[in-house]
């Protein structure tokens, strides 16, 4: 049986997560369990993506998700090193726009394709890579030295869940009947001001087939003004990518 009573993790005034929460964090995602958190867009199910059956626990309650690929937020460039290639134009990106609502789609590393990371992010040997605005999320994959999901919640009508109430209900009701046993937890931030949703992109020519840039989803980064930041041409191909 699934353990979630929708308990409150309170925000200190400074955005910031104790060491007591953040150490009940880090025990709960290393057992597999799932963590319900306001990102950048809305709230959002955070997972380990190592570890075992993580992936299908937070589909218990966003389903869609084992046919998506799925985005990982990370607290650093340090971080994102140890797990993609970046190119020179993605340094220039990271530069200019993040911490910030933009997702970069990156070539995987061996050592990770060879663990057959891919395969539990639903890829084809990329990673969608965020340093998200959000304070909680990086401290969070600082304090665990590890990137975690970043999966939005939707609602039966498919649009994202900004309220705190709203997320404890649709996740108490999704996963009723799970058999699973496993941990959920949720943060709350009062008053937390939303973005729009990321600007979802690729300059990485193995994965675009050119020297132009991809964009999988247009948000609130134009990227007309991406495409001045790091050169090349724009066009447009809508994808999975949440």
């Amino acid at each position: 049986m699934v353990d979630f009573d929708g308990n409150r993790f309170h925000v200190s005034r400074g955005g910031s997560l104790s060491y007591s929460y953040l150490r009940e964090i880090k025990y709960v995602l290393g057992q597999g369990g799932v963590l319900i958190i306001p990102s950048d867009t809305c709230y959002s199910l955070a997972s380990l993506p190592f570890i075992a059956g993580s992936i299908s626990r937070i589909a218990n309650i966003e389903p869609d998700l084992m046919k998506k690929e799925i985005p990982l937020s990370f607290s650093s460039l340090s971080m994102l090193e140890r797990f993609c290639i970046l190119t020179s134009r993605d340094y220039r990106i990271i530069d200019d726009f993040c911490p910030g609502p933009i997702t970069l789609v990156c070539e995987m590393k061996k050592k990770m394709i060879d663990r057959n990371f891919d395969e539990m992010i639903n890829t084809n040997k990329t990673i969608g890579i965020r340093i998200p605005d959000s304070p909680i999320e990086r401290q969070i994959c600082d304090y665990i030295n590890s990137p975690i999901t970043t999966c939005a919640v939707r609602d039966d009508k498919k649009n994202v869940v900004q309220n705190y109430d709203d997320v404890v209900s649709i996740v108490q009701s999704r996963i009723e009947n799970v058999i699973d046993d496993y941990h959920i937890m949720a943060i709350e931030i009062p008053e937390f001001e939303y973005k729009e949703a990321s600007t979802v992109i690729s300059v990485q020519p193995n994965i675009i087939g050119s020297d132009q840039i991809k964009v999988f989803r247009e948000g609130s980064i134009d990227s007309v003004k991406i495409t001045r930041k790091s050169g090349g041409a724009t066009w447009y191909d809508f994808e999975d990518w949440t």
